[in-house]
């Protein structure tokens, strides 16, 4: 059987919350908002390893971090 690469490596939606250490409803809120790309098989969501990263970058990348100049 052919390996998959690291970053095509599906996620369920417990294994993605434990991920992003968020709760439930957290989740929900990123999916449903669009934050967060999920995909729904039969009734269970899945979750691409590259898209949490993403995701994970992103949100690092765009909160806005205010640095104070001590020396004034």
């Amino acid at each position: 059987m052919k390996e998959m690469p690291e970053d095509d490596k599906l996620y369920t939606f417990e294994e993605t919350m434990a991920y992003l250490k968020v709760s439930r409803s957290t989740l929900y809120k990123f999916i449903y908002s669009n934050e967060l790309a999920g995909y729904k098989v039969g009734r269970m969501w899945r979750f691409y390893l590259a898209d949490l990263r993403s995701f994970v970058k992103g949100k690092n990348g765009t909160e806005e971090v205010a640095i104070i100049d001590e020396q004034r």
